[in-house]
């Protein structure tokens, strides 16, 4: 347990396998998240959590509050062609770019989606995402 404390810091200290609150196994999936998040950041520079999934297979994901307050939300649908289109939309200024594949009427639709649900990606990206933020 020493090397991964020295590799991944204070996200290991609150789950104890020994804590009567979930036992063994959650702290080896906490061992996995840590080594898969700290994996992500050194390889894309933020994290990103997701956030919906909709009927078309669209994936809505966020990051974490950067210190000037803003959160990056991702969409990403699949094409016909084994691509994907893509949005980039940043919050709160709910600024669009990046934006490649997707209709005007699409993104009219993802515009509304998001200002209904803008306040729940703001504060999930201050916890760590919806399942951190749930306590799964």
């Amino acid at each position: 347990m020493g090397e991964i404390s020295r590799r991944f810091g204070n996200d290991l200290r609150s789950v104890r396998p020994d804590d009567g609150k979930g036992g063994i196994v959650d702290f080896f999936l906490a061992i996995i998240y840590t080594y898969l998040k700290v994996l992500f950041k050194r390889r894309c520079g933020t994290m990103m959590y997701p956030f919906m999934t909709l009927n078309d297979d669209t994936e809505i994901t966020h990051s974490e509050m950067k210190p000037d307050g803003q959160v990056k939300v991702y969409i990403e649908t699949p094409d016909d062609n084994g691509g994907f289109f893509n949005a980039t939309c940043y919050l709160p200024s709910y600024r669009w770019e990046n934006v490649s594949g997707y209709s005007a009427e699409k993104m009219d639709y993802f515009n509304r989606l998001l200002h209904n649900n803008a306040h729940l990606i703001l504060e999930f990206s201050q916890e760590g995402g919806i399942l951190n933020a749930s306590n799964f």
